[in-house]
């Protein structure tokens, strides 16, 4: 018997391969926690697709957590420190995110290309 491995996906610079936990963004090596993993593999998979942070908070803690929409912020924050790119000629503040959007009131998606 044979399993199915979760397809690797790709979107712009960034690559998951779920099977080996291998992401890389712009040909680089990013590693991340599980959580942000699996938060970057959900909305990879489905670019341009609007999560809500409860819907978020459902898909990655699952029933038994003890955690609230504001850790969903927490993690998003998390992830777009490791994967966003970087100019060094602008305040750490003021980034623009790349990848992980915010859509203000509703929650987070992954930007289209």
């Amino acid at each position: 018997m044979h399993a199915t491995a979760a397809p690797v996906l790709t979107h712009g610079d960034i690559r998951l391969d779920p099977a080996r936990r291998h992401v890389s963004v712009g040909g680089g090596c990013v590693r991340l926690t599980e959580q942000e993993f699996h938060l970057l593999y959900l909305l990879t998979g489905h670019p341009g697709v609007v999560f809500s942070r409860e819907g978020l908070l459902a898909q990655i803690w699952g029933a038994d957590r003890f955690v609230t929409v504001r850790s969903v912020d927490t993690l998003v924050s998390r992830l777009r420190r490791r994967i966003e790119p970087r100019d060094s000629h602008v305040p750490k503040d003021s980034d623009v995110p790349k990848y992980v959007l915010t859509v203000r009131g509703v929650g987070y998606k992954l930007g289209e290309i």
